[in-house]
Order: C-alpha cells, then structure tokens, then sequence
C-alpha cells in the first residue's frame, strides 16, 4: 500500500521527467498503480464494500437491540455496558461468539441514537432540551461544534 510520501515521491519524480515505466521499476510497483498515484493527490482510504459477516452475533441482535431498547428508558446507572450484555447472552443465551462483535454493535446502536437525538442542536448547547434528549449527547454534540463557554 502506497503512502503519502510514496505518492509524493512518485509525483515529484515525474515532475522532474522520469517515465512511468522507470516510475514503476523504482519503486517496485505496477504501472497502473503508478498512474493512480499520479492521477490522485492522496491515497484513497480503504471502506469496506458489505458489513463483515457476524453469524454468531446474528443469533442474537435482537435480543441485544431490545436491552438497548429498554434501556433508553432506565436511569444512567442503570444501563447495561457492552460486557454487562455480553456476560447476560453468555450465561442466558449460551452465546458462543466472542466480545468484540456485541461491543462493535452497542457502539454502532448508541452512536446512531446519539446522532439522531440531537438533530438540530448544532448551532449551540440549547438551555432547555426535551425530555427525550440525552444530557451525554447534547453535551457532545455542543462540544464538538466548536461552541465555547
């Protein structure tokens, strides 16, 4: 994989007249990826095409996406973490797949909850919010929008 600094070799290399095909012999790459790296000022960033199968966790989404769900009207100290659930569908559920696929869907879940509940509270951390808005993700969203006290 090409970085930065190899695509800006290439191209200062080709700005001082070195042919594409001595191009690709230097650095020991294919000619078309020679011609990529030219035609781009970066390289473009690897994005998955699918989401990565996850048939363990398929068994179980929906009993993950309902202990979110019910937690969404539980006080703060009493929902459940990503391990919190994992350990319940292990000793309820006799899960057998690992951690890492409940901890990647709780944090895809909250991050989507999160940025749907505060649409239309970017221009400023609002001093009243509805009773639906999570303090956490206003206070985030007010954050990160450059707003300052």
């Amino acid at each position: 994989m090409l970085t930065v600094d190899d695509f800006a070799q290439i191209r200062q290399a080709r700005a001082e007249g070195a042919s594409v095909r001595a191009l690709a012999r230097r650095f020991r790459r294919s000619t078309k990826t020679v011609l990529k790296a030219l035609g781009q000022a970066q390289p473009t960033p690897y994005t998955l095409t699918k989401p990565r199968p996850a048939p363990a966790l398929d068994a179980v989404r929906a009993i993950v996406d309902e202990i979110l769900a019910r937690d969404q009207s539980a006080p703060p100290k009493q929902r459940h973490t990503a391990t919190q659930i994992f350990r319940r569908l292990v000793a309820e559920h006799n899960y057998a797949g690992s951690y890492d696929p409940i901890q990647r869907h709780v944090k895809r879940k909250r991050s989507a909850k999160c940025r749907s509940c505060v649409a239309g509270y970017d221009e400023g951390f609002p001093s009243e919010y509805p009773s639906w808005l999570d303090r956490t993700c206003a206070i985030r969203s007010w954050s990160s929008s450059g707003a300052r006290s």
